[in-house]
């Protein structure tokens, strides 16, 4: 199914995916390991539902696992569950994210225009990062804008892909990129960093 932006409504339908399996290595349970009392994921969550262009229905998680399940949707989110064939440690993420936009459509029976791929642990990204994103996807007509972080490295704190994008079977051409100076989390000392870089942006 292909599906472009349409004339009879005022925005695209954006809906957001957070990839977040219960296997992650390096840092054990890390999506809901939690910062300030809220788990990584809620962080990215409660800047999701801030959006200009995202409804709070539209903000999905995917996972595998029934812990993380609970507290997405203790937060706001609605829950994909992920197959365990797109749960393995060396799952490409893409069709983690085909498969969760299609089962949306699928539930909805509404087609997606822009699917937003978010890191769950990366919980600095901050609601107008993820407007800024979409807002320079549709204004300079881009396939798709990646976030780097200030060594220019991709860190998918947001990545903004229309839905064509998504699903094609060649490299993007035609996009751009964001700026964002955020450490997405790996271990305990990348937690403790990006806590108290928190705790000082709130201060």
């Amino acid at each position: 199914m292909q599906s472009s932006v349409t004339a009879c409504r005022d925005k695209p339908r954006v809906v957001a995916v957070l990839p977040a399996r219960g296997g992650s290595k390096r840092l054990p349970r890390k999506n809901i390991c939690e910062i300030e009392g809220k788990p990584l994921i809620g962080w990215v969550i409660d800047a999701l539902g801030a959006s200009e262009f995202l409804e709070r229905q539209d903000v999905y998680v995917s996972t595998d696992d029934d812990e993380i399940a609970e507290v997405a949707s203790r937060h706001g989110a609605s829950v994909i569950e992920r197959p365990d064939s797109l749960a393995g440690d060396h799952v490409w993420t893409e069709p983690v994210i085909q498969h969760a936009v299609l089962r949306v459509e699928e539930q909805t029976g509404r087609p997606v225009d822009i699917a937003l791929w978010m890191n769950a642990s990366i919980p600095e990204v901050r609601s107008e990062d993820i407007d800024r994103a979409i807002r320079k996807l549709l204004e300079e007509g881009l396939f798709e804008v990646i976030s780097v972080d200030d060594n220019d490295n991709c860190t998918s704190a947001v990545r903004v892909l229309r839905r064509d994008t998504l699903f094609q079977q060649r490299l993007s051409v035609n996009c751009g990129v964001i700026r964002l100076p955020y450490l997405d989390i790996h271990t305990e000392t990348d937690l403790n960093s990006v806590a108290a870089r928190l705790q000082n942006r709130e201060a």
